[in-house]
């Protein structure tokens, strides 16, 4: 079976994507990268379309060709970024998520006084407050 130009990209593409792994900096160089080569074919573009050799009678279907496979380059490199976003992306809810969950545990044990105070009696609280002291000088 011939491999393709497309699967070669693919392919070039899972080992870049593979070798960054789940390294958000790595990923960012990544996305990176692929925004470069994006500049570069809409540069490329550019000069096709402004390039006087193109222009030239029976040049059409040549620089329609170029024009072509600059296109899906570009199209597979659109592709790639939004895999890498996708995969940034998650690894920003997750680092969100882990920080919330940390700030929550952190947080609690202030906030289940503040609750006790506002909702349990003076009795009751400095009841509650004395065992809590027992249970820290037991530990």
């Amino acid at each position: 079976m011939a491999r393709t130009k497309e699967s070669i990209m693919d392919q070039f593409f899972a080992e870049r994507l593979a070798e960054a792994g789940w390294n958000k900096s790595k990923l960012v160089t990544l996305m990176n990268e692929i925004d470069a080569e994006k500049r570069s074919i809409k540069i490329a573009l550019r000069r096709i379309a402004q390039d006087p050799e193109y222009s030239m009678e029976g040049m059409g279907r040549e620089r329609q060709n170029k024009e072509r496979r600059i296109k899906d380059k570009e199209r597979y490199l659109i592709e790639d970024r939004e895999v890498v976003r996708q995969r940034i992306g998650r690894l920003n809810r997750e680092f969100k998520s882990m920080n919330r969950a940390k700030n929550r545990e952190q947080n609690f044990p202030a906030a289940f006084v503040a609750a006790a105070e506002e909702v349990l009696d003076d009795e009751l609280f400095t009841e509650l407050e004395l065992r809590a002291v027992e249970i820290l000088g037991s530990t």
